[in-house]
């Protein structure tokens, strides 16, 4: 069995400090990249990077055996080697840091969402990705988990008839939390046509926006919600059913997301050494950014914009 040789850069929330949370540990049994991989045997944590000492420190606290820190990751890459590097670096910094490490010649990346705040510098990362042979995987999680997939199936089957209406309600801003759900409807329902603003509920590089988005067989309607606690629902009504998942839990379908992170390390270590096809790569994550930046280009011209 090939061991992946693996390299973590940025050592935040979704790496390891999840883990400290009592409310997403309650939600989450595997909360974070370095939760996962101490879990899957086939990934060999070789190092960690970030500016911060303190976060190397706290990493380090948590490691079953000591690896490399560094604060430079590209540095960390020219002496470890790896065959994986995982992107967890703050929104902004995606590209810049994927363009980095493809230069430094690794092969697999694993890039926490959304792609990037600019849909022009996310095009030129999965162009160079494209050219390069790059397997570059994107962290939207619910569409690797078992789960939600045995559900997109079943929706795509119309098991529980045809799709009548889609309400979606969310906080912590359209590119960080939206294109989850936007990810996962273009997962079943295929890609959205149009892209229709209605509200700001409030500013800043990720802003909660209302909107709606068009499908073939449907239009979600999406609210948001400012402030910092999670709001996460979506319900579907079909012919023979109501769906109703709030905070990834349903009374009327079996989902939980505890163990999501391991089908999504168990699907990237088939790509990786199988080839086999990733739940969400570069194309499917710059469709779902390509639609966030629609909703935001229709708020500032005021008319609906289509894909």
């Amino acid at each position: 069995m090939k061991k992946i040789r693996t390299v973590i850069i940025g050592l935040g929330k979704i790496a390891h400090g999840y883990e400290d949370n009592a409310g997403v540990v309650k939600r989450i049994k595997y909360p974070t990249h370095l939760s996962a991989i101490k879990k899957d045997k086939r990934f060999i944590l070789v190092g960690g990077s970030d500016l911060s000492v303190k976060a190397q420190k706290v990493f380090a606290s948590k490691l079953n055996k000591p690896v490399a820190l560094y604060a430079d990751y590209r540095e960390m890459i020219k002496m470890q080697k790896p065959d994986l590097a995982v992107v967890a670096t703050p929104t902004g910094t995606h590209v810049r840091a994927c363009k980095d490490i493809i230069k430094l010649g690794v092969k697999n990346i694993l890039c926490e969402k959304p792609i990037d705040y600019s849909l022009m510098d996310a095009q030129s990362l999965i162009k160079l990705a494209k050219k390069k042979r790059i397997k570059l995987a994107f962290n939207y999680f619910r569409v690797y988990d078992k789960r939600y997939k045995k559900l997109i199936n079943l929706i795509k089957n119309e098991e529980f008839g045809k799709i009548q209406a889609i309400k979606i309600q969310y906080s912590k801003g359209i590119y960080n939390s939206a294109t989850h759900v936007i990810n996962l409807l273009e997962k079943i329902f295929g890609p959205v046509k149009k892209a229709e603003a209605t509200a700001k509920i409030s500013g800043g590089q990720d802003p909660n926006v209302n909107f709606t988005l068009e499908f073939k067989d449907v239009t979600p309607s999406f609210r948001s919600f400012a402030g910092k606690s999670l709001i996460l629902s979506i319900e579907m009504k079909f012919d023979k059913k109501r769906l109703r998942i709030i905070k990834d839990k349903s009374k009327d379908f079996n989902i939980q997301i505890g163990t999501s992170l391991l089908d999504v390390y168990n699907n990237l270590y088939n790509f990786i050494t199988a080839n086999k096809k990733i739940a969400c790569g570069g194309q499917e994550a710059l469709q779902t950014l390509r639609v966030a930046d629609a909703v935001i280009k229709s708020f500032k011209f005021k008319k609906a914009i289509s894909l």
